[in-house]
Parts: structure tokens; sequence; C-alpha cells
């Protein structure tokens, strides 16, 4: 299901900001994993805005941990914001909370 995930990227000064809009499953999650991959090149702060994603699954989820760790042994901040409820339970079920760095969690969306 890639078709139904768009990543992108932009810069804004010392802080990357990655954008996600859709479904983050198995399909897609290599794409994801793409993109977080070029962001960490450059070294700068990184953003995470989930606030369009709309189904996520442990694949996705193995993604975000898995930049979350290279972002720490690199000395790079991570962040993720606007995190929907759906990805807050995926997240509290897995028990990584203290693992990934929620700056702002989206109250009363998404469904499921």
């Amino acid at each position: 299901m890639s078709d139904d995930l768009t990543v992108g990227i932009r810069r804004h000064g010392r802080v990357t900001v990655v954008e996600v809009d859709g479904e983050i499953d198995i399909a897609s999650a290599p794409q994801l994993a793409h993109v977080l991959g070029q962001a960490l090149i450059g070294g700068a702060e990184i953003v995470i805005n989930l606030a369009s994603v709309d189904f996520m699954d442990v694949s996705g989820l193995r993604v975000l941990l898995n930049a979350q760790h290279q972002a720490d042994g690199d000395g790079i901040p991570l962040m993720l914001v606007n995190v929907p409820s759906l990805v807050m339970r995926l997240v509290a079920l897995t028990g990584v909370e203290d693992v990934l760095t929620i700056e702002d969690v989206e109250r009363g969306t998404g469904t499921g």
C-alpha cells in the first residue's frame, strides 16, 4: 500500500521537518525509513509531523524507533509532533513511550 503514503522533507535553518501523510504499514515503511535516513545525514534537529497519519502498524513504529536510536547515537535531536491517538495507542501498547521523544499529541484524532 505504499501508494497510500506521502513523505515530504523540508529544511528550516538547522531544523529538518518530515511531513508524513497516509498509512504506514509493512509496504510503505521502507519509504519512510529512506526519507528519515536522508534527514539524519544532515545532522540537523529533526521534527516528524504525524498529524496526517491515519494508520500505522508495528512496521512504522519500528522505523520511528530505529530513527530515534540512530539520532540519539549521533547526538541529533529528533521528536514526533502532532501524534494521532491511533499512533499513541500503538506506542502505549508496545511500551515504548519512554524511548520516543513525543512533544505534541493530537487529542480526539484517529479512530480504531
